[in-house]
C-alpha cells in the first residue's frame, strides 16, 4: 500500500548498502585525519610556528569532532544520520577551502579546527551508529567491514596528500582535498532511515476506503457499531434538549449535489456516505448543559492534560539519558577510550617528524603510516569476525580491553626504535590492535547499554575520546 512505509530488515538487504556508505565515510574521514602529519610539516615550513601549537590544530579538530558527540546524537535522533552526513560533506569542503587561503595559524583554528571539527562530528558518529542500528546478529563483521574503509584510507591518503603537496603546494593540496570531501554527501544519501510501520496512516487509508466503497460486510459492521446511538435529523434539533456546546458544532451543512435527497434511489441513500453526513448527526450521550462556561472549563482541563502529557514526554526522553550517566561500567569504558587517543592520534601527527629525526626519507615515513593503515585493515576485518564467534560474543568487553592494552604497549615501544625495520614491525602491531579497538567500539558498547540508548551513549563515548585527542598532542609536542 502506497500510504504505508515498509519496515527495513536488519542483517540483510539494504543493510549491506549502508555498510558500503559507511566504508566510504571511514575512508575519507580517517584518511584525511591521519594525513595531517604531512600537512603539519608543510605548516611548519609555511608559518614557522611552534611545534606544539601547530600540532594542536589537528588535536582541536579531533576534540571538537568528538566532544560534540552528544549534541550530534540528539540531532541524529531528531532528524536522521542521512541529513547529518550530507551536511558534513558540504561543511568539510567549506572548511578546507577556507584553510587553503589561511594567512596564519590562528585562522586555521577557526576554519580547520572549529568549522571542520563540527563537520567531522556530523559524520563521525553517524557513520558508526547507522551500521550498528542496521545489524544485530552480524554486527561485528558489519562493523569490521565498514571500519575497513578507515584502514584503506590510512594506507591510500598519505601518499596522495604527499603527492599533492609536492605537485601543488599547501594551498593546492587543500583545495583538491576539499573537493574529495564532497563525496561524503554521496555516501550519506545511502543511509536510508530505518522506518517503523505508519499505523495511523494505514488505518486512515483502510477506513476511508471502507466508507467510500461500502460493502455488505461494512454495512453489517456499521449496524453493530451504531445500534445503540440515536441519530437526529439535522433540520430538527431541539434547542432545549441539545447542549450549548453541541449547538455551536451542529451547524447545518448544505450539499448542492444532494439537495433533492428524495429523488435518490432508496438503496443508494442507504449506502451513501454523503447522505449520512448531510441528514444525520450523532447526539451527545453525556448529560446536556446549557451553561456557556462549561466549554471554558473543559478547555482548561484539556490544557492541564496537555501540560501533563508534555511533562511525561520530557521525562520519557531525558530519563534514559540520565540513566546512562549513572552507569559506572559504561563510564569506565569511556575512560578507557579517553586514554587511547591520547597517544594514538599523536602517533600519526608526530611520526613524520620522528622519522625525519631518525634520518628516514620522506617516502619511508609515509610508508610507515601506510603500514599502520594496512595492518589496521587486517585487524578490523579479522576482529570483526572474531567478535561474532559464539565463544567470544559474551566476552566482547574483555577482548576489547585487552586490545586496548596491547595498543598502549605498542605505541610506547615506538620511541625505542631507531631504524626503519623495527619501526615497521611496531607500526604493524599498532595497526592490528588499533583496528580491533576502533572497529569494535560500538559492538562492545552494545553490551553496556540498551539498544534505545545506543545513539546517545555513542555520543558520550566520543566526547571522552575528544578530550583525549585534545590533551595528547599538548603532552607530547
Amino acid at each position: 500500500m502506497s500510504g504505508v512505509r515498509r519496515v527495513q530488515k536488519v542483517d540483510e538487504g539494504w543493510a549491506w548498502v549502508v555498510v558500503g556508505g559507511s566504508f566510504l565515510n571511514h575512508f575519507l574521514f580517517e584518511g584525511m585525519v591521519r594525513s595531517y602529519g604531512l600537512i603539519y610539516l608543510a605548516l611548519l615550513d609555511r608559518f614557522h610556528g611552534n611545534a606544539a601549537f601547530t600540532a594542536w590544530i589537528q588535536a582541536t579538530f579531533n576534540a571538537v569532532a568528538m566532544a560534540t558527540g552528544p549534541l550530534t546524537s540528539i540531532i541524529a535522533e531528531r532528524y536522521s544520520c542521512r541529513v547529518l552526513v550530507v551536511t558534513s560533506g558540504v561543511l568539510l569542503c567549506t572548511a578546507l577551502l577556507l584553510s587553503s587561503f589561511s594567512p596564519n595559524l590562528y585562522f586555521l583554528y577557526f576554519s580547520y579546527s572549529l568549522v571542520g571539527g563540527i563537520a567531522g562530528s556530523f559524520v563521525y558518529s553517524p557513520m558508526v551508529v547507522v551500521v550498528s542500528l542496521y545489524f544485530d546478529k552480524k554486527r561485528g563483521r558489519a562493523m569490521g567491514l565498514a571500519a575497513l574503509g578507515g584502514a584503506v584510507g590510512t594506507a591510500a591518503m598519505p601518499p596522495l596528500v604527499g603527492y599533492l603537496l609536492d605537485l601543488y603546494g599547501y594551498s593546492g593540496c587543500l583545495t583538491v582535498m576539499a573537493a574529495v570531501c564532497l563525496h561524503h554527501c554521496i555516501s550519506g544519501l545511502l543511509y536510508r532511515p530505518l522506518a517503523a510501520p505508519d499505523v495511523s496512516r494505514e488505518c486512515s487509508v483502510v477506513c476511508t476506503q471502507s466508507v467510500l466503497y461500502p460493502s455488505q460486510e461494512n454495512k453489517l459492521r456499521s449496524e453493530r457499531l451504531f445500534s445503540s446511538v440515536t441519530l437526529l435529523n439535522r433540520d430538527k434539533i431541539d434547542s432545549e434538549t441539545a447542549s450549548y456546546c453541541s449547538l455551536r458544532v451542529l451547524a447545518p451543512m448544505e450539499n448542492p449535489a444532494l439537495s433533492d435527497a428524495r429523488s435518490l434511489d432508496a438503496t443508494k441513500r442507504e449506502n451513501s456516505f454523503d447522505q449520512l453526513l448531510a441528514n444525520k448527526v450523532k447526539q451527545r450521550t453525556d448529560p446536556a448543559t446549557n451553561d456557556p462556561n462549561e466549554c471554558t472549563n473543559r478547555a482548561e482541563n484539556s490544557d492541564q492534560t496537555n501540560c501533563l502529557g508534555i511533562r511525561r514526554k520530557i521525562y520519557t526522553n531525558v530519563s534514559p539519558r540520565l540513566e546512562i550517566l549513572a552507569n559506572v561500567s559504561f563510564l569506565l569504558f569511556c575512560f578507557n577510550l579517553f586514554n587511547i587517543p591520547t597517544t594514538l592520534i599523536s602517533t600519526f601527527i608526530f611520526l613524520p617528524g620522528l622519522g625525519e629525526e631518525f634520518g628516514l626519507l620522506g617516502s619511508q615515513t609515509a610508508l610507515l603510516i601506510s603500514i599502520i593503515g594496512i595492518s589496521s585493515g587486517v585487524g578490523r576485518l579479522f576482529f570483526g569476525f572474531v567478535f561474532d564467534l559464539a565463544p567470544v560474543s559474551s566476552r566482547r568487553r574483555l577482548l576489547h580491553s585487552v586490545l586496548g592494552v596491547l595498543l598502549g604497549v605498542s605505541t610506547t615501544s615506538l620511541v625505542m626504535c631507531r631504524h626503519f625495520l623495527p619501526l615497521a614491525i611496531v607500526c604493524s602491531c599498532i595497526g592490528l590492535s588499533e583496528g580491533g579497538v576502533v572497529a569494535q567500539r560500538a559492538t562492545a558498547l552494545s553490551q553496556y547499554v540498551r539498544p534505545q540508548q545506543l545513539v546517545f551513549a555513542f555520543g558520550i563515548m566520543t566526547m571522552f575520546q575528544g578530550f583525549g585527542n585534545l590533551i595528547g598532542p599538548l603532552l607530547q609536542g
